[in-house]
């Protein structure tokens, strides 16, 4: 009686089960789901085998799988098939792709119940995916500019394929470990691209020049500008002036015309003649035949000796 009572406590104390930090379970009876919700970490009880049956997944590893490993696999000598990394582009071109696929259980119950092998459902929807986006995108966008792009793309279209199989995932991101052409034309593509690498430095030095040129051009026809209007206004009130000249010795003139054409005359010869030595004489003087311009010479002559004398 004893040994029954053991038996039967052993047995009740077997439903006892542990789930860890960062795991969740479900409860099974009979094969039936009948936690509606994750159990959560803890000590929990359940009937005991063969009645109950937990199951725990840990829901905050980052899990991993990988397309096109087959060809890394073959490479160093281990049995595999490099057909599952060649993908057809859009330009009917072969590109072989060796993508990293991370993910973690979302839901435990749909992806323990709703598929057998949700790893394998999932490996197949990641190159169903990868397929439909390589052949929208031509083999240059796929080894060059249009990789990031590609990448969301792919990502985006697993996430949609897992939540319309409901299996209980969440897809974390989407990683092209490397994107090659074919061996046989690898050669002629790496050309290619350092053709593009080329061409885009070229760019880049040309726009490093304009951006350069531009500021120093713009400075300088400021400068142009500024000088112009400063020119500008110097001609404009230098004409303002000279009309005002004119025209107060038009007003001068019509006062005193003789006055004023004389001066005229003598500034005139002044501007024309700077360096000669000018006499103006009176009118009776200028009636003779003959006029003796020494006597102006000796009459300074003579003021210089007087004024030498003094000094003395």
């Amino acid at each position: 009686m004893a040994f029954v009572i053991s038996v039967a406590c052993c047995y009740i104390l077997s439903g006892f089960y542990i789930v860890r930090p960062g795991e969740q379970a479900i409860v099974l009876l009979f094969g039936k789901l009948i936690t509606p919700h994750p159990v959560q970490p803890g000590v929990h009880w359940r009937l005991p085998l063969p009645f109950g049956k937990v199951i725990k997944e840990n829901v905050l590893q980052r899990r991993r799988i990988s397309i096109g490993a087959e060809q890394i696999a073959s490479a160093v000598g281990r049995t595999g098939t490099a057909r599952l990394s060649q993908f057809l582009s859009g330009d009917a071109n072969i590109v072989s792709v060796n993508a990293v696929v991370q993910y973690k259980v979302a839901d435990v119950a749909a992806y323990a119940l709703h598929c057998s092998d949700a790893e394998g459902l999932l490996k197949a929807l990641a190159e169903a995916a990868l397929t439909y986006v390589m052949a929208n995108r031509s083999i240059d966008s796929a080894l060059t500019v249009g990789r990031f792009t590609m990448q969301n793309e792919t990502k985006e279209l697993i996430r949609r394929l897992a939540d319309a199989y409901d299996i209980g995932i969440s897809i974390i991101s989407v990683n092209f470990q490397t994107v090659l052409p074919p061996p046989e034309v690898a050669d002629a593509f790496h050309e290619v691209t350092r053709a593009r690498e080329e061409c885009q430095r070229l760019i880049n030095e040309a726009d490093s020049y304009r951006s350069e040129r531009i500021p120093e051009a713009r400075g300088t026809a400021q400068k142009i500008i500024a000088d112009a209007e400063a020119y500008g206004v110097r001609v404009v009130n230098q004409a303002i002036g000279d009309a005002r000249k004119f025209t107060a010795m038009a007003n001068e003139y019509r006062h005193s015309p003789k006055i004023t054409s004389a001066r005229l005359y003598i500034e005139a010869m002044e501007q024309i003649l700077p360096r000669m030595r000018k006499y103006v004489l009176d009118e009776e003087l200028q009636s003779g035949k003959h006029i003796d311009l020494t006597i102006f010479e000796q009459l300074k002559e003579g003021q210089q000796g007087d004024k030498s004398k003094q000094g003395q």
